[in-house]
């Protein structure tokens, strides 16, 4: 993610190794974050649906420490209130 508003290059990387490793939650909420970043700065109300759809997401492994985690909920919660 070179280039923070365009993530576009970065998401069929991310969709690949999603598809490989499709437990991974690392690989998801990574992919989520890059999804995020597309849908600014017009379209708000998306970014903690597509945040959340990974947090909610029970078949996912937790390979990625708790403080981590928590620091992108921290952030990415902050657009809840957009959401419809």
């Amino acid at each position: 993610m070179d280039d923070y508003f365009h993530p576009e290059k970065a998401i069929p990387l991310l969709e690949k190794a999603a598809e490989k490793r499709n437990d991974s939650f690392t690989i998801a909420i990574i992919l989520a974050l890059a999804k995020s970043q597309k849908e600014l700065p017009d379209n708000w109300s998306n970014i903690w649906k597509i945040t959340e759809k990974v947090l909610n997401n029970k078949t996912l492994k937790k390979d990625m420490r708790e403080e981590a985690i928590k620091i992108i909920i921290d952030y990415m919660i902050l657009y809840k209130k957009y959401s419809n």
